[in-house]
């Protein structure tokens, strides 16, 4: 019986020396999840910045047409979360119809990019405009 006791109690120990060091790889694990999440993040709202704003940001010509705005992308089915090939932003992407594809007129975006915006549909098109760097200018003691 004290022998049964024992054991329990060693295991309760052991457990409880586990789980700090348990609570901190699912600590680093996720936070590098949300750190990868806002840099595919970034990363797509570059390539969106310099390859589609010009014609479908908020002073663009077709910003009627399509706004490339997250939640507008998101709300107007342009962008399916998780899916890619049923994304139409993704797919105009790689239509061989030049007529369609996007940028229109210009060069097709490079593999990377074309990747990039795939592996954001894919992680689930996180907000970039959450993570987006922005032009803030902060008073400071030395000005």
């Amino acid at each position: 019986m004290f022998h049964r006791y024992f054991v329990l109690a060693l295991i309760s120990t052991h457990k409880q020396h586990l789980l700090a060091p348990t609570c901190l790889f699912l600590l680093i694990i996720v936070s590098q999840n949300v750190h990868s999440q806002q840099q595919i993040a970034t990363d797509a709202y570059g390539i969106f910045e310099q390859s589609c704003n010009i014609c479908h940001g908020p002073n663009g010509a077709f910003k009627e047409t399509l706004l490339i705005e997250h939640k507008a992308l998101i709300e107007n089915g342009t962008v399916v979360p998780g899916k890619p090939n049923t994304s139409e932003l993704y797919t105009r992407l790689l239509t061989n119809d030049i007529a369609k594809r996007m940028p229109l007129g210009q060069p097709q975006l490079s593999a990377q990019a074309i990747k990039t915006i795939r592996d954001w549909i894919l992680a689930g098109a996180p907000n970039w405009e959450v993570t987006a760097p922005t032009n803030r200018q902060f008073i400071s003691n030395s000005e």
